[in-house]
């Protein structure tokens, strides 16, 4: 039996103006913004210009403003002056550009959420006990880049989907572990 439709359902398809509410605090998980304050601080502490490697946040708006305080965003610490101040981003960064940023003695500030520096910890555990670690994420994300970093390539694998399972030329009794990330 077919029923009428009630108010609500009028409603939602009514080509009246509606009027969205937006919760607040809303956006920004603890590590995000902690890692914020460490840009906001270090400019406060160094002045202008910090570097930061990789955008801190995915907001443009936040970004812009943080551009307007001094922080200037590079993709690579061979962008960096040698010497200056540095922010490593809350994603989180792989061995060799914290290695490449001692190198070309850059005052590093690591602004990496405390979560996925516990990510980073669990997965060179995990390398030091044998296993062979299955990270379940997409390739480009920076958290995946940055933990996958932490080993050597054939420590780590990353899959997206069961496809990408099946496709790992792992013998079968490889001990593994797996973490979903992104």
């Amino acid at each position: 039996m077919i029923s009428a439709p009630d108010d609500r359902e009028d409603q939602a398809f009514s080509p009246e103006p509606r009027r969205v509410l937006l919760a607040n605090p809303r956006g920004f998980c603890a590590g995000v913004r902690r890692a914020i304050a460490a840009v906001e601080d270090a400019l406060h502490v160094h002045g202008a210009p910090v570097y930061v490697r990789h955008a801190i946040v995915h907001n443009r708006r936040v970004l812009k403003q943080l551009e307007e305080l001094g922080a200037v965003f590079v993709e690579d610490v061979s962008e960096i002056p040698q010497g200056a101040v540095t922010i490593l981003s809350a994603h989180g960064s792989a061995a060799a550009v914290k290695a490449q940023a001692d190198k070309r003695g850059l005052r590093v500030v690591d602004a990496i959420c405390p979560l996925v520096a516990k990510i980073h910890s669990e997965v060179a555990q995990w390398n030091s006990q044998g296993r062979h670690v299955l990270l379940v994420g997409h390739a480009d994300h920076p958290e995946i880049i940055g933990t996958t970093g932490q080993l050597p390539p054939d420590a780590i694998s990353i899959v997206a989907d069961l496809a990408s399972v099946s496709a790992l030329p792992l013998p079968d009794e490889t001990p593994v572990v797996s973490h979903g990330v992104v």
